[in-house]
C-alpha cells in the first residue's frame, strides 16, 4: 500500500511481488487518489460507500496477473473443491482444481480448472454418490488426498461431504458453510483511534457471514500478486457480484439478488474457487504478502508435510520445495 516496503529499498522497489511504490507516486499524481480501486488496493480500505458496490473489476485482475497461468519454481501439489448444486441458490455442482507452490520468489494458488459434474438420470446410483465419484475419480488422477480437498456443506452438503469422504474410504474433507458465521481469522489490522496502536481485525468484526469473508478474502491476494488462472467465467461472476454495508459490516449479496439484478447464473465457478483458496489458507498456511509479510509463507512447509497423498501404488509423501 501507501507504506509499502519498496518504498524504502534500495534500490527502490527491490520487491517485485509487493506494492510497486513508483506505482503508487504514478497514481497519486495522476489524481487517482480517491478512486475505488486505489482505496481498495493500494490503501488497502474498503471505499467510502457509494463509491462501487462491486467486489472485483477485471482491470485491476489484469494488471495484477490473475488472469494470467503461473510461472512454477519447483514442485506444485494439488487441490479440490467441490460446490454442491442446489443449494442456496447454487444451480449445478461445480468442481474446482488448482496448484499450489512457489513462482518467482512468492507463494501462489492457481486456479488450473473448473467444470460441472453432471448425475446421469438413468443410473440407479444416488445422485450424492454419482458425483462423488466423479470427482474423487478425478482427484485421484490428479493424486490429490481426501485433506487436499473442501466442500460446502451450506443447506444439507454435509451429505455430499459424506459421500466424498466414503468415496475415499477415509474422513478428512474440509467443511465449510457459506452461510455461517465469519472466522476468527485475523484479516486486517488497524490504527486504534484511542490508543493509537495497531489492532488486529477479525472477519468476525469485518464481515456478516462466512459467504462473506470468502469472497473478499481474494482481495489481498490478487494485490500482492498470488492469484493465478482465475478464467473469464470466474472473472466474470467476481466482478458481477455486489456487497453492501450493514450495522458496519461488510455483506455480500444473496445469489437469489445476483440472478436477479444480472439476468446470470448462479456464480458457482467463483464459489469453487474461493473455496480453493480457504482450503490453502486453512489447511496450507497459505498468506498473503500484502498483509502479513514473507515471514509467514515457511510455515507452509511444514502445513504439506503433514498431508499424504493417495494414488494407485498407495501413501506418499507430500514434499515441499520452494
Amino acid at each position: 500500500g501507501e507504506e509499502t516496503p519498496n518504498k524504502y529499498s534500495e534500490p527502490i522497489d527491490k520487491y517485485p511481488f509487493l506494492e510497486q511504490w513508483s506505482h503508487v507516486q504514478k497514481e497519486q499524481q495522476e489524481g487517482r487518489g480517491n478512486t475505488v480501486g486505489y482505496w481498495r488496493y493500494i490503501k488497502a480500505f474498503w471505499p467510502p460507500q457509494g463509491a462501487e458496490d462491486s467486489l472485483y473489476n477485471e482491470l485491476e485482475m489484469t494488471q495484477s496477473g490473475a488472469l494470467e497461468r503461473a510461472v512454477w519454481q519447483g514442485e506444485t501439489s494439488s487441490l479440490a473443491s467441490l460446490d454442491p448444486a442446489y443449494r442456496s441458490g447454487g444451480d449445478n455442482f461445480q468442481a474446482c482444481f488448482g496448484k499450489l507452490g512457489s513462482m518467482r520468489g512468492v507463494k501462489g494458488l492457481e486456479f488450473a480448472e473448473h467444470f460441472s459434474l453432471l448425475e446421469d438420470v438413468k443410473n440407479t446410483d444416488s445422485v450424492l454418490k454419482q458425483i462423488a465419484r466423479q470427482f474423487v475419480a478425478k482427484c485421484r488422477e490428479r493424486k490429490i488426498g481426501v485433506r487436499q480437498t473442501v466442500v460446502d456443506c451450506t443447506a444439507g452438503g454435509s451429505l455430499m461431504a459424506d459421500a466424498v469422504e466414503d468415496e475415499f474410504g477415509e474422513r478428512g474433507v474440509l467443511r465449510i458453510e457459506f452461510g455461517g458465521s465469519p472466522s476468527d481469522r485475523v484479516v486486517e489490522t488497524r490504527d486504534d483511534p484511542v490508543t493509537k496502536k495497531k489492532v488486529n481485525v477479525t472477519a468476525k468484526e469485518k464481515f456478516g457471514n462466512r459467504a462473506t469473508e470468502l469472497w473478499l478474502t481474494g482481495i489481498p491476494f490478487i494485490k500482492s500478486r498470488q492469484l493465478k488462472g482465475i478464467s473469464a467465467a470466474q472473472a466474470d461472476q467476481m466482478c458481477s457480484r455486489q456487497a453492501f454495508e450493514k450495522s458496519r459490516k461488510q455483506w455480500l449479496e444473496s445469489k437469489a439478488d445476483y440472478k436477479k439484478r444480472t439476468h446470470k447464473p448462479s456464480p458457482d465457478a467463483a464459489d469453487a474457487a474461493f473455496m480453493l483458496l480457504c482450503l490453502a489458507i486453512e489447511r496450507f498456511n497459505f498468506v498473503s504478502e500484502n498483509k502479513l509479510g514473507s515471514a509467514a509463507q515457511p510455515n507452509m512447509r511444514q502445513a504439506f508435510a503433514k498431508f499424504q497423498v493417495e494414488d494407485a501404488s498407495g501413501p506418499q509423501k507430500m514434499t515441499w520445495k520452494g
